[in-house]
């Protein structure tokens, strides 16, 4: 399905109706396999629930999905990527937990029929948690984009400290 995005988009043939729908469920599949991932559930675990940027981190480094987010900016405004990737990470069952406003990431709890929520959130007194280590604005994110680590790697090697 990924190659048939990519040569719908080289060919110029886009169908404003069929493949958006495409698009989505690329976006649905992707973000079921991040959840379904052992590392990404651990990160999501030890840091509250994870953000969509982790979400695109995650795919970016996927051999089956690392080129749908740079496709997908190029070909729709910011406002209808981001309509619609919460829309997909809604349609498969992430939850949105906490933050999203005043420069806070917002912050998803993985669907639960793949990682329940006593697992992912032991210490969620409530639906409006919010980790202060966690928080970061977009641009302390973009800093640690621009130094070539991302939250993703930074996770990855504490974990493999800890071992």
């Amino acid at each position: 399905l990924m190659q048939q995005l990519i040569d719908t988009v080289e060919s110029g043939n886009w169908n404003k109706v069929k493949d958006p729908q495409l698009a989505k469920l690329l976006a649905k599949r992707a973000f079921l396999a991040a959840a379904n991932d052992e590392t990404f559930q651990k990160l999501s675990c030890n840091s509250g629930g994870v953000t969509k940027e982790q979400v695109f981190e995650w795919m970016s480094r996927s051999a089956t999905f690392q080129q749908y987010e740079q496709i997908m900016r190029a070909k729709w405004s910011e406002s209808t990527f981001q309509n619609r990737t919460w829309d997909a990470l809604k349609d498969v069952g992430y939850t949105k937990i906490s933050g999203g406003g005043s420069g806070v990431l917002a912050r998803y709890a993985l669907p639960e029929d793949i990682l329940s929520r006593e697992l992912q959130l032991p210490n969620v007194k409530s639906q409006n948690y919010q980790s202060d280590d966690e928080a970061t604005s977009d641009e302390e994110d973009s800093d640690i984009r621009k130094q070539g680590r991302t939250n993703l790697d930074i996770f990855v090697s504490e974990l493999e400290s800890k071992s």
